[in-house]
């Protein structure tokens, strides 16, 4: 799924150059276990000074740090990155639907089941088209979210999620 840190990273980056002009550099703190250093030091503790060429870089390396992070593939980075370049503005609020319906494909699918959320994913484009062409967009997602409710009634773990015993 997109990763909506990438998507507000580079569309926050399209608005600081817009603003200050391209090739900015910049020195920041952070913590020393966010460095963007893969492994990562031994001793994160402390703050360690991040130096970036341009806003792009540093959207670059916000990426990847949900990647190290194991959050995240570099597809979903990559695609978060040129959506917020093509939105081109930063708002708290962007990233919201992609990753509510991120988060419903993954738990119709079945939470921890790649195969599954991709069905999901495929399921929920399908109805939404569907919804948009033929029925009322404004209420697709209600469609979307009352096919989740049904599908969770009858198999509460998910269009292919397993059941997992109670651990002792």
């Amino acid at each position: 799924y997109t990763s909506g840190h990438s998507t507000f990273s580079a569309a926050a980056a399209a608005v600081l150059t817009a603003v200050y002009g391209d090739g900015y550099a910049f020195t920041t703190q952070a913590d020393k276990g966010s460095t963007g250093q893969w492994p990562p030091a031994d001793d994160v503790s402390g703050l360690a000074q991040r130096s970036f060429s341009s806003f792009q870089a540093a959207a670059q390396e916000a990426g990847m740090s949900r990647i190290y992070g194991g959050i995240h593939y570099n597809f979903d980075n990559t695609a978060g990155l040129m959506a917020g370049l093509y939105n081109n503005t930063a708002w708290w609020f962007m990233g919201f639907r992609a990753g509510l319906q991120s988060f419903t494909a993954a738990v119709l699918g079945g939470i921890g089941n790649i195969t599954g959320g991709m069905l999901g994913g495929f399921l929920i484009g399908l109805l939404a088209s569907f919804s948009d062409g033929y029925l009322n967009a404004r209420w697709t997602n209600a469609w979307v979210f009352a096919t989740l409710v049904l599908i969770l009634l009858f198999r509460p773990s998910g269009l292919l999620g397993e059941h997992v015993g109670e651990k002792a």
